[in-house]
């Protein structure tokens, strides 16, 4: 019998360089929850809350773990997970996945375009100059993807991610003691502090449609089964495996490497996170009533000016630069694969036509992003309360449902545990609560935040 499994590595160095479709999540996911929502709350509730900025990173990781063995294990994309569920979930998913895309891609133009305009003007009108900067940036984006492949994609993003975890931590050493003030503690706002924090929780990591397309980031990788040697069928491959112990062992092998890889993912996250809460705590607490909705990112960084010198606002806005870049770099290479998948399955094409499909979506996200950027220079107000909604409450209620459901049908020791199935249960509850609650405050407040 013909080996099926590629042979996972076998040293700690083999190992680490393995490592990669996790931290392209990370670099997909950390933005404005990381570095607006984060210091922002640092700000008005500071260090008392510090231990809320890991529950949702702890939460969303057994969601990562998952998807990613569900695609190691079977070698097929999370797509595949959804049609096994139901159709109409697929086609649900789908959907409710591209409505999503229209108000966060130009979202993350927004910001990125803010923060070149800010370094580098381009017109006297702020608005105006942001707006063109995102659109240079989003075709320097997608001249990348077109040209370069996955590989590519992976190690840009292990270089930003180490550079926000440098930066982070070099600003987060320069404003504690003896370079810094004093920490101040605000015991009495504890109670709000906690609605606060609960609301936090929907911003900081990613939403389900992000958490969904990793499967594809892992597909492309090839770990375990989706690196497999033959184009058979999945009944035949598990006899094989369960046949051999060699195969069972290769595949043992490469679902810890998945698991691994979010570990690092979610270590990631939660440095950037807790640093930037940080931050808020030490260098924003005197300044909770200048944050307003407008140009956040250049608020943010006049605050660090005012702090902590000039040096700490290109500090900052280069941070900013590289979070949202790497975001939309990866998110423009991850939505294409995930939507070409889905489309692959609902308009029962064959695997000839990923490339096409591929590209076909690249452009309309290109479109996409460009226009909502154009039109309203971001996103407004109630097309980003529509996102929230659509990501952090619908599909991550079906997201929850569909991994609990078609992970129970993965064989033996690689079924979903009952420890996992309650967080995902418990999770989808409290994300949607929770985004309740920031749609809430943000729809009568300036910014989305407790009044100071």
């Amino acid at each position: 019998m013909s080996a099926i499994i590629p042979e996972p590595p076998k040293t700690r160095f083999e190992k680490m360089k393995t490592l990669g479709p996790a931290i392209t999540f990370a670099a997909a996911s950390i933005g404005i929850g990381e570095l607006v929502f984060a210091g922002t709350g640092g700000a008005f509730f500071p260090f008392i809350l510090l231990p809320f900025c890991f529950f949702p990173i702890l939460l969303k990781y057994y969601y990562l773990k998952e998807i990613g063995k569900f695609t190691t294990v079977t070698g097929e994309d999370f797509a595949k997970g959804l049609l096994t569920s139901s159709r109409r979930i697929l086609w649900a998913f789908y959907l409710i996945t591209i409505a999503f895309i229209i108000p966060a891609s130009g979202g993350i133009l927004a910001f990125q375009g803010q923060v070149f305009q800010f370094l580098l003007p381009l017109h006297g009108d702020p608005t105006i100059g942001a707006i063109i900067w995102g659109e240079i940036i989003l075709g320097i984006t997608c001249g990348l993807i077109v040209l370069g492949h996955y590989k590519g994609i992976e190690n840009i993003s292990k270089i930003v991610m180490i550079a926000m975890v440098l930066m982070s931590l070099a600003l987060l050493v320069l404003a504690l003691p003896p370079f810094g003030p004093a920490p101040q503690i605000k015991v009495g706002e504890f109670a709000l502090g906690v609605l606060y924090s609960a609301a936090l929780l929907g911003w900081v990591g990613s939403g389900a449609s992000t958490m969904a397309m990793y499967s594809s980031w892992v597909k492309e990788k090839g770990y375990g089964l989706a690196g497999k040697k033959e184009d058979i069928s999945m009944e035949k491959m598990m006899t094989q495996i369960s046949s051999s112990e060699s195969e069972k062992s290769k595949l043992r092998a490469w679902v810890d490497i998945a698991r691994w890889d979010v570990i690092v993912s979610s270590i990631v996250q939660a440095i950037v996170t807790v640093v930037f809460f940080i931050l808020g705590s030490q260098l924003l607490i005197n300044k909770t009533g200048e944050i307003t909705q407008g140009t956040i990112s250049i608020i943010i960084s006049d605050m660090y000016l005012t702090n902590m010198g000039l040096w700490a606002q290109y500090f900052f806005l280069i941070a900013a630069f590289l979070t949202f870049w790497s975001t939309g770099l990866t998110a423009l290479d991850g939505y294409p694969r995930f939507l070409k998948s889905m489309t692959l399955i609902l308009v029962k094409k064959s695997r000839s036509h990923e490339k096409k499909l591929f590209y076909l979506w690249i452009g309309i996200l290109v479109i996409i992003a460009g226009t909502t950027l154009a039109i309203w220079g971001g996103a407004p107000l109630a097309l980003t309360m529509a996102a929230s909604v659509i990501d952090g409450i619908i599909l991550t209620i079906l997201l929850s449902y569909v991994i609990i459901k078609v992970n129970k049908q993965l064989p033996g020791e690689y079924k979903i545990d009952q420890r996992t199935r309650w967080v995902l249960i418990i999770s989808a509850v409290l994300f949607a609560i929770t985004l309740s609650m920031l749609i809430g405050v943000m729809l009568t407040t300036d910014f989305g935040l407790p009044p100071p």
